[in-house]
């Protein structure tokens, strides 16, 4: 039989959690701006035309494509993790 205090208890672990979870989503939001932004400079540099007026490195194709591939595959990692983390969420909130 589940008594009123184990009910609390539960609650407050999953309270505990969900707060943790908030928390780790806000940290990979910030961890994803890097890659956004290298994907942002990236495109930049591929399609001004006075992307080396900005600096002389988004001139360089091979450093604009690097920027590119780099930036999208921490994108990605940044947003499988988002994606754990909302799925989490979702069934911490259905635990309560």
């Amino acid at each position: 039989m589940i008594t009123a205090t184990d009910m609390m208890c539960r609650t407050e672990r999953v309270q505990h959690a969900l707060q943790q979870n908030h928390r780790l989503l806000l940290l990979f939001g910030l961890l994803d701006v890097p890659g956004l932004m290298a994907v942002a400079y990236g495109l930049f540099g591929k399609l001004s035309q006075h992307a080396g007026e900005i600096h002389p490195l988004l001139a360089d194709p091979d450093v604009n494509t690097a920027m590119l591939f780099a930036g999208a595959v921490w994108m990605i990692l940044c947003i499988g993790s988002i994606t754990a983390l909302l799925v989490r969420r979702q069934r911490l909130h259905h635990q309560l």
